[in-house]
């Protein structure tokens, strides 16, 4: 009978070898670069929370609860494995706000954990960037953190016309839906919204399905109109109402801010990328105004990289009186597919020189530690070996692990007070003096 353990992971979740890590390590540098480049402070949260502060977060977190991780203690309490950051640091600006100056600009980069189906580029376990900022109702806000997700997409090399950031305004789209649509209640125009979300997926026939069902009074031909407006179109559609002074505008200051930043959006570098997509419009309750995320265009990985948005009312969930805020997250997983898939990694992931120092002679062993005290101090890496060989099997092993490198030192050495450096990529070898 076997009775062993098995070596694999459980589903969804995974092992990161050293070449994997060192991926992983490149994300994550690249991440924090261009954060500390904007000024914004790295934070941490705990991976437990009470399961109750993601009951705003939306269907498959909160309402149903089917993706989360969650289990009750030996205290009886109610606890999820976080699925998402924005509900925690939200609790932790309720908490901490006093004690920092506004506006907020905070990030992070955590583990998380979703119990959903596993496929390309989304796992139960992943890591993710969240970028924030707190206090601020600045439209210069929203212009610095979708400034900072493009900057991130050039730091990894990405160029134009591998992605672009598509932009929706949750207010404006209730507007167009009440002014043109016909449809009157905040509740029709949030379903209908819902399910422009998941039109991309679905197709035509499927979102006409489901606004019978939902028995919404649309006339699917306007709704195509509205589909396919383009960042010009919103524009010119903005500037003729917000200047209508007998047409009431709910939302308006909000509304008025998304046509500024889109107004200078569309002046600046940004408009090379920055597009407008009425199918942007979030799928987590606790969005308000703008929201966005970029796309790879791959033709191979057609999907969403990552997304955010404005989510002002969030805090009130802790405190009477809310703090504006908006931001987004990226996961670990989609980014390394989008690298992967235009041949991003290759040139970039930074490789230190790696010395291998055999043990010739173990006679010599005690003066082989001062050297590589010495080389690993100049900033090398030295790989030591862990039992004597011979100059022709250190060397076969040095091509074998890629070293860049083979210190030899053997009784000729010793006697000169030198050591041999052997260059694997160009097969040069050089003397150098131990006292030099």
């Amino acid at each position: 009978m076997n009775n062993k353990l098995g070596t694999q992971p459980i589903k969804g979740f995974r092992d990161f070898v050293p070449s994997d890590w060192k991926v992983q390590q490149y994300i994550f540098d690249t991440w924090r670069k261009v954060c500390e480049s904007y000024g914004y402070e790295e934070y941490n949260g705990p991976v437990l929370e009470y399961a109750t502060i993601y009951e705003k977060s939306g269907d498959d977190l909160g309402t149903t609860g089917k993706e989360l991780y969650k289990f009750t203690d030996q205290g009886g309490r109610e606890l999820a494995l976080r699925p998402e950051m924005t509900p925690t640091v939200g609790r932790m600006i309720a908490e901490y706000e006093k004690i920092y100056s506004k506006p907020i600009r905070w990030f992070s980069i955590a583990q998380f954990f979703r119990a959903e189906k596993p496929q390309k580029g989304r796992g139960r376990e992943f890591f993710q960037l969240n970028v924030d900022i707190f206090g601020s109702e600045s439209v210069y806000s929203d212009i610095e953190i979708i400034s900072l997700a493009v900057d991130m997409m050039y730091m990894f090399g990405a160029t134009d016309e591998m992605f672009d950031l598509r932009l929706n305004n949750r207010y404006f789209a209730y507007f167009y839906f009440k002014e043109v649509l016909g449809l009157e209640s905040r509740e029709d125009q949030s379903t209908l919204l819902k399910l422009i979300d998941r039109f991309p997926k679905k197709g035509k026939d499927w979102l006409g399905e489901e606004i019978r069902i939902a028995k919404l009074d649309v006339n699917f031909n306007d709704l195509e109109k509205y589909l396919n407006l383009n960042l010009e179109n919103v524009l010119d559609f903005l500037k003729v109402s917000l200047n209508n002074d007998s047409l009431y505008i709910e939302n308006k200051e909000d509304i008025e801010l998304f046509y500024k930043m889109l107004s200078i959006i569309n002046e600046t570098k940004l408009k090379k990328v920055c597009i407008y997509d009425a199918t942007i419009a979030r799928g987590l309750d606790y969005y308000t105004g703008t929201v966005f995320e970029v796309f790879d265009r791959n033709p191979k990985n057609n999907r969403a990289i990552l997304g955010g948005g404005r989510y002002d009312d969030l805090l009130s969930m802790y405190r009477e009186k809310s703090i504006p805020a908006i931001g987004f997250g990226w996961g670990d997983m989609p980014t390394r597919v989008f690298l992967e898939g235009w041949n991003l990694l290759d040139n970039r992931l930074s490789k230190v020189q790696t010395y291998y120092f055999p043990i010739i002679s173990t006679d010599n062993y005690v003066d082989m530690l001062d050297i590589a005290k010495d080389l690993r101090t100049d900033g090398h890496i030295v790989v030591m070996g862990t039992r004597e060989r011979s100059v022709g099997d250190a060397l076969r092993i040095a091509n074998k692990k890629g070293y860049d490198f083979v210190v030899i030192y053997g009784e000729e050495e010793k006697n000169n007070h030198v050591f041999k450096l052997k260059n694997m990529k160009s097969g040069k070898e050089n003397m150098v003096d131990i006292d030099g």
